[in-house]
């Protein structure tokens, strides 16, 4: 069989045993009992859906995406994994996502009214958004209670879930810490209100690594499945998921003070004497605006015997490279 190398000048290497290592280390973070949820929105997060599902089907709870479109693939790779759709639905997406089974994030009465309307046999559920901080999607955290005790006569629907999503807990964690508070304050009103067994879900990869005992019942991984912690001091315990390569295509000897490429952002050295002259090598990677300018320097090749400043080692065992 001919090898990646010789089909594409350039293609990315998914590794399957990093994507299960880095779940490992999700759940080693958390206490006995605590589910996952992967997303893998963005054809997770640009490592292909297609590879990334069947890896983790199985060794997770439910699935992660942002829109219908999404679901709709994640189910025909998984038949039995729960979805949710992490992004409010246009009104058309509705009657899909209630005929699939999908589980819906609802951020006010309104919604959870056209999924009601829906309902033609067993109530439909539903996740109640909350907004302790985001600022994207639920409803805000005072209105929480009034919201819920109208969504509760509605016909049709069951709130299965209340959720909330950290806006800067790799950065802030004063306001985070208030945060978690809030949530699990509000969370504590609502589950008096009737929804006892509602899951309760807070946490993205940040939240994860730096506040593991506010999980509540499931936790929602992102790029931590993939092998970038957002906190840096837990990167060691992760395993990039992608490796980017490209052949070599033109090996050049470049002198002092030349700038390469686009935007000049690399300038060789000076003085450099001609005998040890830069190596320029023109390798196949996407041209800008694929790739930022602003990124040009890096990442550095990893060559054999050369050491890469953004590549890790490079692991013995790679499961499918995708041409590009």
């Amino acid at each position: 069989m001919a090898s990646a190398s010789s089909l594409h000048r350039c293609w990315a290497e998914i590794d399957s045993a990093a994507l299960r290592h880095n779940l490992a280390a999700v759940r080693a973070q958390l206490a006995a009992g605590v589910r996952v949820m992967a997303v893998v929105k963005a054809n997770a997060y640009g490592h292909s859906v297609r590879l990334v599902v069947p890896t983790l089907s199985g060794h997770v709870e439910m699935f992660g995406v942002a829109n219908v479109a999404e679901a709709r693939e994640v189910r025909s790779l998984d038949a039995k994994t729960p979805i949710f759709i992490l992004s409010p639905a246009l009104p058309e997406e509705r009657a899909e996502i209630v005929a699939a089974g999908f589980v819906a994030s609802v951020s006010n009465v309104a919604e959870a009214r056209a999924y009601g309307a829906l309902s033609t046999g067993p109530r439909i559920p539903v996740h109640l958004a909350i907004d302790t901080g985001m600022g994207r999607v639920g409803v805000w955290a005072a209105d929480a209670a009034a919201c819920l005790r109208e969504m509760l006569t509605v016909p049709g629907i069951e709130i299965t879930g209340l959720a909330s999503h950290f806006p800067v807990a790799d950065e802030d964690a004063a306001f985070t810490r208030e945060q978690i508070a809030h949530f699990l304050k509000i969370v504590g009103e609502l589950k008096q209100l009737g929804l006892a067994q509602a899951t309760v879900h807070l946490e993205n990869s940040a939240g994860i690594i730096d506040f593991p005992t506010a999980a509540g019942d499931l936790v929602r991984p992102g790029l931590m499945l993939y092998g970038s912690a957002p906190l840096p001091e837990f990167q060691p315990r992760l395993r990039p998921v992608m490796t980017w390569k490209t052949r070599v295509s033109l090996v050049r000897e470049v002198g002092p003070e030349r700038g390469i490429s686009y935007g000049r952002t690399f300038i060789t050295e000076h003085p450099i004497a001609r005998r040890h002259a830069r190596r320029r090598l023109r390798r196949w990677l996407p041209a800008p605006p694929q790739w930022p300018r602003g990124r040009s320097p890096r990442p550095w090749p990893a060559l054999p015997r050369a050491r890469s400043r953004d590549h890790g080692p490079d692991h013995d065992r790679r499961d499918r490279a995708l041409g590009r």
